[in-house]
């Protein structure tokens, strides 16, 4: 399976190609007052007004400050993005090496010296889940 590489804090995660429209440099975030801690703001993407995610929020992780990078996917529910602060890179999947351990996970893949955590991107961004960070 051909994924992309998210790099979130000292971890990386992997996003399916097939789920991915495009990834941004440095995106220019307007703030949404009010938004939830997970929702970093918006960012114009020639005309259509996306949702920047704070991806680590949604992962548990911690939290981004400043967003390298958002990288852009498609849901059921329309076009969001989630910020990487490091830039995404493209890789192949091979056969999975366990369980995932996170219910935002579909399953481990060993990638080099390390393992990465294929994401289930409606999953991570079910409403409940964006409500709950």
């Amino acid at each position: 399976m051909q994924a992309l590489l998210l790099p979130v804090g000292a971890e990386r995660y992997a996003l399916a190609l097939t789920a991915i429209r495009e990834v941004v440099l440095a995106p220019a975030v307007t703030p949404l007052p009010g938004a939830p801690a997970a929702v970093l703001g918006v960012v114009n993407l020639r005309g259509e007004v996306v949702p920047l995610l704070d991806t680590a929020a949604l992962l548990g992780t911690g939290r981004l400050d400043r967003p390298a990078f958002a990288v852009v996917t498609e849901t059921e529910a329309g076009a969001a993005a989630l910020g990487a602060d490091g830039e995404p890179s493209t890789a192949v999947l091979d056969q999975p090496v366990g369980a995932a351990e996170s219910a935002v996970a579909s399953a481990r893949f060993a990638l080099g010296d390390g393992i990465v955590a294929l994401l289930d991107v409606e999953a991570l961004l079910a409403p409940e889940r964006l409500a709950a960070s």
